[in-house]
């Protein structure tokens, strides 16, 4: 059995685009669900991505440049301030690791965060597993974690972390994809386009 073709960098991916284009180019169903999702594109081409190239990839696709090293910059700072790596964006999950910085008795040798008063923390792991009001491309209204952000210094952070995450939709789900590529999805989209490669680059007419 072949083994799949591992990418583990960004540049690696830019050196690849062509090849990819190529083995794409006959599969419109394929190229119209890599739109919503590029790295589940890839997979069923046969090419592995290491989760930090990963994460790379679709940051730099939903935020530009910048934007994605200052994304990943911030999360990198929230996973070290947690002391664990998670999904943010899942609600219970962001409840257990706040549960677990933030216990109600009185802090035991070795445990992490402050004691809390039991109401107050209740309302705010509530508000872990509610959204910040707003939508893709909008500045959120509000969130509802702001009203707790001098209980530990995580919850500035995800505040911030929440507010970016909200400017540009995130990659579609596996089921999203699978149902775009059989044709049961439609996607309200005339035009596709992914930039990997920094403008420099491509003014010089390099791969």
């Amino acid at each position: 059995m072949k083994q799949p073709t591992q990418i583990n960098s960004l540049p690696e991916l830019q050196r690849l685009m062509p090849r990819l284009l190529k083995d794409a180019a006959d599969q419109p169903s394929l190229l119209l669900a890599a739109a919503a999702n590029p790295l589940l594109a890839m997979a069923r081409m046969g090419y592995e991505v290491a989760p930090e190239a990963a994460r790379t990839i679709e940051y730099r696709a939903r935020f530009g440049e910048a934007g994605g090293a200052a994304f990943e910059q911030l999360q990198a700072e929230l996973f070290q301030t947690a002391g664990q790596t998670f999904d943010p964006a899942d609600g219970r999950i962001l409840r257990r690791v706040l549960a677990e910085l933030l216990p109600t008795e009185a802090t035991q040798k070795g445990q992490k965060g402050q004691n809390v008063e039991r109401k107050q923390r209740t309302a705010l792991l509530d508000a872990a597993e509610s959204r910040p009001i707003g939508v893709p491309g909008q500045q959120p209204l509000r969130d509802p974690l702001a009203d707790y952000a001098d209980l530990h210094p995580i919850i500035p952070l995800l505040v911030e972390w929440r507010r970016q995450n909200l400017q540009s939709p995130r990659f579609a789900s596996e089921e999203v994809f699978d149902r775009i590529l059989a044709g049961e999805q439609k996607l309200p989209i005339t035009e596709v386009t992914f930039t990997l490669q920094p403008r420099s680059r491509r003014k010089a007419g390099t791969a």
